[in-house]
């Protein structure tokens, strides 16, 4: 039962992203998708560095922010 309930989580958790995703894909106004991509890229970076896995989080964070970088200077 309890590897049920773990995998429906985990399922459920690729749902809220696809679903932010999908959101972000439809056109939302510049300051409010900035700070879901914040929220998202600094959370998965963290995560990482808590996991033990700091050099992963650092690139992470940092490709990440170059890359937003880009988008926006760009358009």
């Amino acid at each position: 039962m309890k590897a049920a309930n773990l995998a429906l989580r985990f399922a459920l958790e690729l749902c809220a992203f696809a679903a932010l995703g999908y959101w972000g894909s439809q056109g939302v106004s510049g300051p409010v998708r900035w700070a879901i991509e914040l929220v998202v890229f600094v959370g998965a970076a963290v995560a990482l560095v808590a996991a033990g896995q700091a050099v992963l989080g650092i690139a992470l964070g940092v490709i990440a922010v170059a890359n937003g970088a880009t988008l926006r200077a760009t358009g």
